[in-house]
């Protein structure tokens, strides 16, 4: 079965699996923005899924990783939040929000701090 149909006018007419699948995903990153700001990224995929009423193989179908998920959520977020203060706050946040995808791209992330060999005793 397509995801589209065409009609008798011969445009793309959404199905009801694409109106479905879109409908879980906003299920999905709503009880993961609800989730965050209650538990913040303490929260769990099992978490969201049960607050979206899907399955932790549902979430992962529309998100590959958890960060992923998390990240997407908060870009909604942020993005929502700029809309209702204003034109010049909504552009700070459309910064804020495109900075880590730009740094992602330019950089690798640092080594984690508990990845450190030297234990050796630091002189003051």
């Amino acid at each position: 079965m397509t995801v589209t149909e065409r009609d008798a006018a011969g445009s793309a007419r959404a199905t009801l699996v694409a109106e479905q699948r879109d409908l879980a995903r906003e299920r999905i990153l709503r009880a993961a923005r609800g989730a965050l700001a209650e538990r913040g990224l303490a929260t769990t995929v099992d978490e969201v899924a049960e607050a979206a009423g899907v399955s932790r193989r549902t979430v992962f179908r529309h998100f590959d990783t958890r960060e992923n998920l998390f990240a997407q959520a908060l870009r909604e977020s942020l993005r929502s939040y700029g809309d209702r203060v204003g034109p010049s706050v909504g552009a700070t946040v459309a910064v804020i929000t495109a900075i880590p995808r730009n740094n992602a791209v330019r950089a690798p992330s640092p080594a984690p701090l508990h990845a450190r060999r030297d234990t050796s005793p630091r002189k003051h």
